[in-house]
């Protein structure tokens, strides 16, 4: 009996699988990250990149206040800002329309306070938006460093040279 007793609150005490760190997995894995950029992108019509357009002073704004931790995030918005308005300018016709659907999904999820984690936590709330737009970037690195080539402006340092992650495919 009491050896019985004894197995009964080991049981009790031991952590189930995840609970204890070891084996736990997140709630969002890059997987999920991938989707989300990928599904929004697909979603992003001419119309949708002149509307977020009409807010770029607010948005170049925003990225100018960022916490200098998020320099790597500051670089990459620059990078989509300039490519979008260019593209609407129609100064970079060489740019596959997945690079610029790609660039305005990034800046309108950065552009969204209220997403997956709420900017308005402390050190948190932007993680979520440095993912999103460095995976956006990885997605369209080739479409990227051709505008950057076209546009005379380095890439190094906010698109990686070698895609990563998938590579952007039609919707």
């Amino acid at each position: 009996m009491k050896q019985d007793q004894r197995r009964r609150s080991k049981s009790k005490t031991l952590p189930l699988k995840g609970q204890d760190g070891a084996g736990a997995s997140p709630v969002l894995d890059r997987d999920d990250l991938e989707r989300i950029v990928a599904d929004l992108a697909c979603t992003i019509a001419p119309a949708d990149v002149r509307s977020l357009m009409e807010r770029e002073a607010e948005l170049r704004q925003r990225v100018s206040t960022l916490d200098p931790r998020f320099s790597l995030l500051k670089r990459q918005l620059t990078l989509l800002l300039d490519c979008l308005r260019d593209h609407l300018a129609g100064r970079i016709e060489q740019v596959p329309y997945a690079t610029v659907a790609h660039a305005a999904a990034a800046v309108l999820y950065f552009g969204n306070e209220m997403d997956l984690l709420p900017d308005f936590l402390p050190r948190l709330g932007r993680l979520d938006d440095a993912a999103i737009v460095a995976i956006a970037c990885e997605r369209v690195a080739a479409g990227l460093r051709r505008y950057a080539r076209a546009t005379g402006r380095s890439w190094r340092g906010v698109v990686p040279a070698e895609p990563r992650g998938e590579v952007a495919r039609p919707c």
